[in-house]
């Protein structure tokens, strides 16, 4: 029985791995890469070999793989090395390498297995950074349960939001127990004038979201069906697509979060989960506030009344006779 592998095998394997199979010089040129690299746009195997690692290594990262490369042909295998290539297109691509260096035709060089792992990382990265954007709002909305100013606490609360979805456009309307609407928050002065306009004449999409406790998404504001005082409003901020989302309904207040969004309206599943989040933080914060702004304007009166009361003389006031 012939044991030996068919004409070809090993070659195909090579060319056919889905990761990259790259082999260096002891000078850092690369003498070999497989025909994966063209899964790259703007790279291709016959192009890349003869260059040097730096021309894909990310600059930031050329010393590290240096001393990788020198530490590799000192005898020391490569071992899960993390890596950056700054790509053809401008973006940045992440690698884990493990390798060798092998003797072949009396030259020593350096053969490494790479695996693009740019989705776990981004992904990894973006988790810190919503996590990060979750603790901030958590500490502004601990600030807000207790403030003395409202408005002040609403502001921070949504530039957090804002920074955190990339967004540039946004506002937090309010709704007491009277009915009275007011701009609890903007991100910009005209679009809380030209708000406050649309709130006074009832037609906010914001108020539609409080009442229902759903969120609404206006993929388009300039379609007809759109009331022309919120066309008005889109126009002269340049947004095309809006959402608004409740973040509370009570008796005493009720609460929605409007964000001007790139048309359709079609939000990230990761910028939708954040905004569930960020509501769910947001909307007993702004109830506590308000409360707790209720319970200061009552002390207040209280104290009102006992000065204007210490201020009466000591025996009323006295009638006098005829």
């Amino acid at each position: 029985m012939n044991k030996q592998a068919p004409e070809g095998l090993y070659e195909k394997l090579v060319e056919n791995a889905g990761d990259v199979i790259a082999v260096h010089d002891e000078h850092g040129i690369i003498a070999f890469v497989n025909s994966r690299v063209q899964h790259y746009p703007g790279l291709t195997a016959i192009e890349t070999m003869g260059k040097h690692y730096t021309d894909f290594i990310h600059p930031s990262e050329v010393e590290r793989f240096q001393e990788m490369m020198e530490r590799a042909f000192a005898g020391t295998s490569v071992v899960d090395f993390q890596f950056s290539v700054a790509m053809p297109d401008g973006s940045i691509s992440h690698w884990i390498a493990n390798g060798d260096v092998v003797d072949v035709e009396h030259k020593r060089l350096l053969m490494a297995i790479c695996r693009d792992v740019s989705e776990s990382v981004n992904l990894k990265s973006e988790l810190v950074n919503r996590n990060k954007a979750l603790a901030a709002l958590s500490q502004v909305a601990v600030a807000l349960s207790s403030c003395s100013d409202l408005d002040e606490g609403l502001s921070q609360a949504l530039d957090q939001i804002l920074s955190a979805l990339g967004l540039r456009l946004g506002a937090i309307i309010l709704k007491d127990a009277e009915g009275k609407l007011r701009i609890g928050a903007t991100s910009a002065p005209d679009l809380g004038a030209l708000s406050a306009k649309a709130a006074s004449a009832g037609k906010l999409v914001s108020l539609e979201a409080m009442e229902r406790g759903e969120w609404i998404l206006v993929p388009n504001l300039f379609d007809e069906t759109v009331d022309p005082l919120i066309q008005e409003l889109s126009h002269a901020l340049g947004i095309e697509a809006f959402v608004s989302v409740p973040l509370l309904r009570k008796d005493n207040v009720k609460a929605a979060l409007s964000l001007g969004v790139p048309p359709p309206a079609d939000l990230s599943p990761d910028q939708t989960e954040f905004i569930q989040l960020a509501a769910g933080i947001l909307g007993p914060a702004i109830e506590n506030a308000a409360l707790h702004a209720d319970l200061t304007d009552r002390v207040d009166r209280l104290a009102m009344l006992e000065r204007l009361a210490r201020s009466r003389p000591r025996g009323g006031y006295l009638k006098t006779g005829a």
